[in-house]
């Protein structure tokens, strides 16, 4: 993902970052340092565990990225995970 390979500056014009979403960043590293996973993979699995029904429509060119998504439902984390991140 962009913040993390060229750092805040590369996605300072993204409506998506706001003071909120940065502060969950460090929240979503530690996350994936303890399952692993990926970014897709956490944000997607954090969608899998709302009390909504959600299909997520995920696209891409490259057949890894699909792959990496497809993973998000084995990581098999719970909304309590999220909820004690404050997520």
């Amino acid at each position: 993902h962009r913040l993390d390979a060229a750092g805040p500056e590369s996605v300072r014009d993204s409506i998506y970052c706001t003071p909120e979403n940065l502060a969950l960043k460090p929240k979503i590293d530690e996350l994936r340092r303890q399952t692993g996973a990926s970014v897709t993979q956490v944000l997607l699995n954090f969608f899998y565990t709302r009390d909504f029904p959600v299909v997520p429509l995920v696209f891409s060119s490259n057949i890894e990225h699909l792959k990496d998504a497809m993973m998000a439902p084995e990581m098999q984390k719970g909304r309590d995970v999220y909820d004690e991140m404050g997520v």
